[in-house]
């Protein structure tokens, strides 16, 4: 056997090592070179670092908000959608009941009510959240507003807007006129009004937990002579569920209603045009005054602050800062402590 010479196998060599290099270096770019590590086949391309990916970011949502006017009187029970809501005012009107205001954003609610008249104070809290208002009928304080257009809202009223509405014969009027939000949003497109806002997203908020004083039962009367209700945690579901004067809240559907953050305002009731006697009331909606939020069985003291009748509602802590609100539906309490409103909270002793 010749033996080549030691220069030449040298060459050779360096040949063949340049040539397998150029190989290699074709191959990873192609991503069909395999590396075997302990005897499994494992592409190149898994050997390298993946890069860090931003977190998803949920779209905002710019749907605007639906505000309803929702019966609250025992014949008008249970109601229908109120669990789907982004958030809820209850407030009292005449003969120490109370109303609520329900508001919806995105997603389908196929009922929603009874739906009931307007109250002027209201108003204010829907042009805060640049809502579509609804309701049937109203005081004429109220309607006069609308009709002026004072808070600039657009008004979806049951009595003349038939279409939007139906009526459950299985109740008695006036506690049986119902609408759903596929309606709603079919007559803001008739109508030509704003489908959409800059305001918010009402359904979306701060998971953070903050500090507070343990508090898992809430206790509210609104007005005098108003019915009792009562708001009691549940650690397993993370929310406050409802009982008014002992009976748990259920909505037309079966479901038991509990809400993750209740937010108690005070207000002041003030003098208002009453011509006909029917006992209505008004409400000081404008300005500052003492809130508390309760959220993961705590509570956090604050105030809450609207300068003006367009301007958001908000509330803040004793620091003047944004009191974070757990994600979910919203209850807002408002109690008249000038009409002997009462708020009161407690916590298990250990």
């Amino acid at each position: 056997m010749k033996t080549i010479p030691r220069p030449k196998r040298l060459v050779i060599l360096i040949l063949v090592v340049i040539v397998l290099g150029g190989l290699v270096a074709l191959l990873s770019r192609s991503g069909s070179i395999t590396w075997t590590l302990q005897g499994a086949s494992q592409p190149l391309a898994a050997q390298t670092a993946t890069p860090a990916q931003p977190p998803s970011v949920k779209p905002i949502d710019r749907a605007r908000a639906i505000a309803v006017m929702i019966d609250n009187h025992p014949d008008a029970l249970p109601q229908s959608g109120i669990n789907q809501a982004a958030l809820i005012y209850e407030s009292p009107v005449e003969g120490s009941l109370t109303r609520l205001m329900v508001v919806f954003r995105s997603g389908d609610v196929p009922e929603i009510g009874p739906v009931r008249s307007a109250r002027p104070y209201f108003l204010d809290w829907a042009a805060g959240l640049d809502a579509v208002y609804t309701h049937f009928g109203g005081s004429d304080e109220a309607l006069s507003d609308l009709k002026a257009k004072t808070d600039g809202l657009d008004d979806a009223d049951g009595m003349t807007l038939g279409a939007t509405f139906w009526r459950d014969n299985s109740r008695v009027a006036p506690h049986n006129a119902y609408t759903s939000t596929a309606k709603l949003r079919a007559l803001i497109d008739k109508k030509g009004w704003r489908p959409e806002t800059d305001r918010p997203d009402l359904s979306e908020r701060g998971v953070a937990k903050p500090d507070g004083q343990a508090a898992t039962t809430i206790k509210v009367r609104h007005s005098a002579g108003g019915a009792l209700t009562t708001w009691s945690w549940d650690a397993q579901t993370d929310s406050y569920f409802r009982s008014v004067d002992g009976r748990k809240t259920q909505v037309r559907s079966g479901e038991t209603f509990s809400a993750p953050t209740v937010v108690t305002i005070e207000l002041k009731k003030k003098p208002i045009a009453d011509p006909y006697g029917k006992g209505l009331i008004g409400i000081e909606t404008i300005g500052k005054g003492p809130a508390t939020v309760y959220r993961d069985g705590v509570k956090i003291p604050g105030q809450w602050f609207k300068p003006n009748a367009k301007a958001a509602l908000s509330i803040k802590d004793l620091n003047n800062q944004l009191i974070p609100l757990s994600d979910g539906l919203v209850w807002y309490e408002v109690v008249l402590t000038n009409n002997n409103g009462t708020i009161a909270d407690s916590a298990p002793v250990n």
